[in-house]
């Protein structure tokens, strides 16, 4: 993806980004014995997918908006997030 640093977001077309994140989650659910997980999701600014050929087609099979593809994005990492025991938050 070719986005500046502020823009810049996980490609969600593959799950290369999602393998990376559970590995993350993982070692971060050992060290932080909290329930609560906090992924953020605020103030997303989705241009990033927009601008990019490759998503934009992603989202038209999928058929999804940037607002869709959100909102998947964020199901697949509370899904990585409860699969290592913890409650996904958003916002």
């Amino acid at each position: 993806m070719n986005c500046s640093a502020p823009k810049k977001l996980p490609d969600p077309t593959t799950e290369r980004f999602f393998d990376f994140l559970d590995s993350i989650v993982s070692e971060l659910s050992v060290i932080f014995p909290d329930v609560y997980f906090h992924a953020g999701g605020d103030e997303v600014d989705t241009t990033c997918w927009t601008e990019n050929p490759d998503v934009v087609a992603w989202m038209k099979r999928k058929g999804l908006n940037a607002t869709g593809a959100l909102g998947y994005f964020q199901t697949r990492v509370q899904e990585i997030i409860t699969r290592h025991g913890k409650a996904a938050m958003f916002w």
